[in-house]
């Protein structure tokens, strides 16, 4: 299921505060058991390929700027890297054509 939570549309440096703190409340939640970040300009097909391993997607961020989306990734991917299954700091996804979005997928506990 993809999840959009798109209160934080708009430059990254404004709304990364706000997209942070769901971020890390959606991560902490106590049924979240593992969670990655990435970007994509097509949240439902991005899902999809997720779906081995991941249950939910929720959708942060809305850019019609690929530099925003890569940015807001990657910040927030080295804020929670303690924590987070990527495996590197962001930026391993095809580019394709605007908007783009900044998502979290997680595996929910049962």
């Amino acid at each position: 299921m993809v999840r959009w939570h798109l209160l934080h549309k708009g430059r990254a440096v404004d709304v990364a505060p706000s997209v942070y703190d769901v971020a890390r409340r959606v991560a902490q939640h106590r049924r979240t058991n593992a969670y990655k970040i990435g970007y994509t300009n097509n949240p439902r097909m991005r899902l999809s390929k997720h779906r081995e391993h991941y249950d939910e997607m929720i959708v942060l961020y809305q850019t019609r700027s690929l530099d925003s989306a890569l940015n807001m990734e990657a910040w927030l991917i080295s804020e929670m890297w303690c924590s987070n299954d990527n495996a590197i700091g962001g930026g391993g996804g095809k580019v394709g054509e605007p908007p783009y979005f900044v998502y979290l997928v997680r595996c929910i506990c049962a």
